[in-house]
């Protein structure tokens, strides 16, 4: 995971360069790792998320490694997700117009109609 920690855009980036690279349409993200779990959230467009997870798959094949198909999930944050057992979903924040918040919580069993 260092590749992926010290690329451009990633964890190691100062907020200055961060703003700089939104400015120039180029996308951010941040590695949250436990184990051998990760999960990687990207700010910009599915585009963007699905070519650094081909670039991702790459690094990994060379460690003899792959990525799950199955575990494997590219989505909206306002769909919201499970990542070892909580629920990361943003929602607006109470009492206020247009600001919003990501929540976290224990998973509850699936309701019919999110997505797995």
């Amino acid at each position: 995971m260092k590749h992926i920690a010290h690329g451009p855009g990633g964890p190691g980036v100062s907020p200055y360069e961060r703003a700089k690279r939104r400015r120039h349409g180029l996308p951010n993200y941040r590695l949250c790792r436990y184990a051998d779990d990760w999960c990687l959230t990207v700010s910009d467009t599915r585009a963007h998320a699905g070519a650094l997870r081909e670039e991702i798959a790459g690094v990994l094949a060379t460690m003899g490694l792959r990525l799950s198909t199955e575990k494997t999930l590219i989505t909206h944050i306002d769909e919201g997700l499970v990542f070892l057992g909580w629920r990361i979903q943003r929602h607006r924040k109470r009492g206020t117009g247009s600001t919003t918040s990501t929540s976290t919580r224990p998973r509850r069993p699936w309701p019919p109609s999110w997505p797995r």
